[in-house]
């Protein structure tokens, strides 16, 4: 049960998926050492499921952060709502919508700054949550290849529904895009 873990384990962050996509903003550095004093450079998924952050040397004025994709993660809100994360969080809001600071942003570098090592991905355990998220499966195994199909979600849906009754009970009707 991945919520007992987490709560058994006082985790911040439980997630599927890392890395996807990687944080490029220049203004990172400074946002990140205004609200907490130092910066991380990188991190990388060590023993068990754990990420392990990198400082970045004192000079650095660029981070390029690996993110956790942004498709599911489990968080501890009130961790998120500590003053210093929240400090660094509301930096990201600007004169106007800017995608450079994002979901996986968020969720990724609070935790990554004050509590790496209670960060998991619980693919260490075998765990797979079986979620689909744009043709692919959990966010890593490609299932394109299968329909001939990117973000085609309808004619995923109608492949499928022939075999999970639950889905077409549920969701027959609603599954009309593709993209």
């Amino acid at each position: 049960d991945p919520i007992d873990k987490m709560v058994r384990e006082d985790l911040v962050i439980m997630f599927d998926h890392f890395p996807q996509g990687k944080s490029r903003v220049d203004e990172l550095s400074s946002k990140m050492q205004a609200a907490y004093g130092k910066t991380v450079c990188s991190a990388h998924i060590g023993d068990h499921g754990r990420l392990v952050a990198t400082p970045c040397p004192e000079q650095a004025s660029e981070t390029k952060m690996d993110l956790i994709h942004g498709f599911h993660h489990i968080t501890n809100l009130d961790f998120y709502r500590l003053p210093p994360n929240q400090q660094f969080l509301k930096s990201f809001v600007e004169k106007r919508f800017s995608r450079a600071w994002d979901d996986q942003l968020a969720v990724t570098a609070p935790p990554l700054m004050l509590a790496p090592e209670r960060m998991y991905g619980y693919r260490a355990d075998n765990v797979k949550m079986g979620i689909h998220h744009n043709g692919k499966l959990d966010g890593v195994d490609d299932q394109r290849r299968d329909f001939g199909l990117f973000f085609c979600y309808h004619k995923w849906f109608n492949q499928e529904k022939k075999t999970w009754e639950a889905g077409n009970a549920m969701c027959s009707g609603h599954v009309k895009s593709c993209g």
